[in-house]
């Protein structure tokens, strides 16, 4: 009898002690960090003073920050606090990158060729596009030759070259004020050309560009252009 209740006893203990260690609670999991908050970045946009234009017709462009006045120092200070840097591009025409420590919050332009031209403001951080806008220049040939208007009685001056990376870019003088009113346009030396290779790249973009704009030329050099 002793050994039917020393075995009893046994076995209720052993069941005891099973439910005690399957009724242990697991021990809590450590929470998940919180996500951060993605970084909201302040919008960039290109205002710029006109949109439709004609040919060799100045335009600029400044860059605006969503909150803060359309003045350049401010502007330019909250950028520094911001961007690592900003792009302006107009494709196959433009490029133009600056960082914090130099801060371009305005660009000029003028078009020699009539067409749609897309300028392109990207702000960077950490090498990833953050912020980007763009604005439609629409060029037209709406003047008389070279995009005067000869009965204004207004002088018009543009340099092109500092405005552009490009190869081919423009110099136009006009002075219809004078006893005898003249317009001058000249291809200006654009970088790493030098010799033969202006001469032949000045000839090809004056004679594009007056073709393009008012007709092919019924008249022909016959010259060697490398020497001239």
């Amino acid at each position: 009898m002793k050994k039917i209740t020393l075995a009893l006893i046994a076995v209720v203990a052993l069941l005891a002690a099973c439910t005690k260690s399957e009724i242990t609670p697991d021990p809590k999991p450590e929470p998940e960090p919180e996500p951060k908050p993605a970084v909201e970045y302040p919008k960039i946009t290109i205002n710029a003073n006109k949109s439709d234009l004609s040919l060799f017709e100045n335009v600029d462009a400044f860059l605006g920050l969503e909150g803060e006045k359309a003045d350049p120092f401010d502007i330019g200070i909250t950028y520094m606090g911001v961007f690592d840097s900003v792009h302006w591009e107009i494709p196959k025409m433009y490029f133009e990158s600056k960082t914090k420590s130099s801060v371009t919050v305005k660009v000029g332009f003028a078009f020699s060729i009539p067409g749609t031209y897309t300028l392109y403001l990207s702000a960077f951080k950490d090498n990833a596009v953050v912020r980007r806008d763009s604005v439609e220049f629409h060029v037209k040939n709406t003047k008389d030759f070279l995009g005067i208007n000869w009965k204004d009685g207004k002088d018009t001056e543009f340099y092109s070259s500092n405005n552009t990376f490009s190869k081919e870019y423009f110099n136009l003088k006009s002075n219809i004020t004078g006893d005898k009113p003249f317009a001058r346009l000249e291809f200006g030396l654009g970088r790493g050309t030098l010799g033969n290779e202006y001469s032949e790249i000045s000839f090809n973009a004056l004679t594009r560009c007056i073709n393009t704009n008012f007709g092919e030329s019924q008249f022909s050099y016959t010259g060697d252009v490398k020497k001239n």
